[in-house]
C-alpha cells in the first residue's frame, strides 16, 4: 500500500509545529488528517487484533467462572455471547463495513460488555458480581482507550459512557454503603480521567514522531526535485529542449555490442547550412530563434521512440537510430532534411535565400560497435554533403540520396 505523500505546502507548519513545547503540541485539520491516513491500516490491524484477543479471553474465562452457583450455563452463555460479539466486531473493522468509522462496533461491544454484565449481576441479586463485571468491563475499556488508534473524540465518548453506566449499575443496584457506592463511582471516574490522560501524552508523542517523519520526507523530495532540476540542467540544451552532448556522450558509453536491439546501428551528423552567414546578416537573436525552429522541425519528423536526437554544439546535431536498417535510417534522415527546408525560414547568406540543413549518416550492421569511428564516419559523409552542394544526405560510404 503506498503511503500518500505530504503536500509540499506543509513544510513551514511542520517546522513551526516541531519549534512547540511538546505539551502544546497539537495538530491542525490537515495535518491531522494526513496523520489519519498514514496511520488508518495499522490503527484498523491493532483494532481488529485487540477485540480478536477480547473475545479470545472472555471465551476461555468463561469455562472458570460458573459463579453463582445455580446461574453457570447462563453466565457462560452471556460470555459466549460478548465473546462473539467482540469476534464481529473485529471482522467488521477488517472489511471496513463502517468505513472511515471503524471504532464504532468497537465503542458499542465494550458498552454492551459493560451493560450485560451489570444487567447479569443484578439478575442474580449479587452486589460481588456486578462489582466483578463492572471490573472486567472497566478494564477492557480502559485498554481500549488506551491503545486503540481511534478517533479523538472517541475515548472522550466511551469513557464518559462507561463512567455513567458504571455509575447507574452502583448507585441503583447495588447493597453496598453509600460512601462506599461514591468510593466506587469516583474510582471508576478517575481511572478513566487518568487513562484519557495516559492517552493524550501518547498521542503527543505519537505526533512529535509522525511531524518528524513527515519533515523528514518532505527534505528528501526536495532534495530529489532539486536533483532533477539540476540533473535536466546537465542533460538538456535550454535553447533547443534537445538532450545536450554530455546525454549523448553518456549513452553512448553506455552501449555494447550486447545492447539489446541495437544493431543495425545508424548514427546521422548534420549541420546548418550557411548558419555564421544567417547570424552576420540577422544577428545572434534570429540565430537562436532559426536553431530552436531546425531542432524543432528535425524532432518532429522521428517516428521511432528508441531514437535519440541530440544537439551536439554549435549548429551541429547528431542523431542516434537504433535497430535500423539502412533504408529506413537513410528515410527518416531524407525526412528531416525536408522538415527544415520547408520551413521556409529566411537565411540571406544561402544560394536558395531560405534555411537547409546537410546530413551524413554512417552505419553498422553487426557487432563490433566503435562509436568513435561511427561518428568519424557520420562527419565524412557530412562533409561531402557540404562539398556535393548543400541541403542533401550523404550515406557512408557510398549511398546518396539528392535533394529535391
Amino acid at each position: 500500500m503506498n503511503r500518500p505523500a505530504p503536500p509540499d505546502d506543509l513544510s513551514g507548519k511542520v517546522d513551526a509545529l516541531l519549534a512547540m513545547r511538546l505539551r502544546d503540541l497539537r495538530l491542525p485539520p490537515d495535518i491531522m488528517a494526513l496523520y489519519r491516513e498514514r496511520t488508518r491500516k495499522s490503527a484498523t490491524y491493532m483494532m481488529f487484533n485487540w477485540c480478536i484477543a477480547l473475545s479470545v479471553v472472555v471465551s476461555v474465562t468463561s469455562a472458570f467462572d460458573v459463579q453463582p452457583p445455580g446461574y453457570g450455563p447462563l453466565n457462560i452463555t452471556l460470555r459466549l455471547a460478548i465473546s462473539a460479539m467482540f469476534l464481529a466486531s473485529a471482522y467488521a473493522v477488517r472489511l471496513r463495513l463502517f468505513r472511515n468509522r471503524e471504532y464504532y462496533p468497537v465503542i458499542a461491544s465494550c458498552l454492551l460488555m459493560l451493560a450485560i454484565g451489570g444487567v447479569f449481576g443484578v439478575a442474580v441479586h449479587d452486589p460481588s458480581v456486578v462489582d466483578g463485571r463492572l471490573n472486567m468491563g472497566i478494564v477492557a475499556i480502559s485498554t481500549g482507550i488506551f491503545f486503540l488508534r481511534i478517533d479523538n473524540r472517541a475515548p472522550l465518548s466511551l469513557a464518559a459512557s462507561s463512567t455513567l453506566l458504571t455509575a447507574f449499575f452502583i448507585a441503583g443496584w447495588g447493597e453496598n454503603p453509600v460512601d462506599s457506592k461514591i468510593q466506587l463511582i469516583v474510582f471508576y471516574a478517575l481511572t478513566m480521567c487518568g487513562t484519557l490522560y495516559a492517552r493524550k501524552i501518547q498521542d503527543t508523542h505519537l505526533y512529535q514522531s509522525f511531524l518528524v517523519n513527515t519533515r523528514e520526507e518532505i527534505r528528501a523530495k526536495a532534495a530529489l526535485d532539486r536533483g532533477e532540476a539540476l540533473s535536466e540542467i546537465a542533460y538538456v540544451d535550454k535553447l533547443t529542449d534537445l538532450p545536450n552532448r554530455r546525454y549523448f556522450d553518456e549513452i553512448c558509453d553506455s552501449m555494447s555490442d550486447t545492447t539489446e536491439n541495437l544493431f543495425p546501428l545508424a548514427l546521422c551528423m548534420a549541420d546548418i547550412d550557411h548558419f555564421k552567414l544567417l547570424n552576420d546578416a540577422l544577428g545572434h537573436l534570429q540565430g537562436d530563434r532559426c536553431l530552436n525552429m531546425v531542432a524543432a522541425a528535425m524532432r518532429n519528423s522521428l517516428r521511432g521512440g528508441s531514437h535519440i536526437l541530440a544537439r551536439y554544439g554549435g549548429e551541429e546535431f547528431i542523431l542516434l537510430l537504433p535497430n535500423t536498417f539502412p533504408p529506413a535510417a537513410l528515410e527518416v534522415v531524407e525526412r528531416m532534411r525536408a522538415a527544415v527546408f520547408n520551413l521556409g525560414h529566411p537565411n540571406p547568406g544561402s544560394p536558395v535565400k531560405v534555411v537547409t540543413a546537410s546530413f551524413g549518416v554512417a552505419l553498422v550492421a553487426a557487432p563490433p560497435l566503435r562509436i568513435e569511428e561511427l561518428i568519424a564516419q557520420a562527419d565524412a559523409a557530412l562533409y561531402r554533403a557540404k562539398t556535393q552542394g548543400r541541403n542533401r544526405v550523404v550515406g557512408y560510404p557510398a549511398a546518396v540520396l539528392e535533394s529535391r
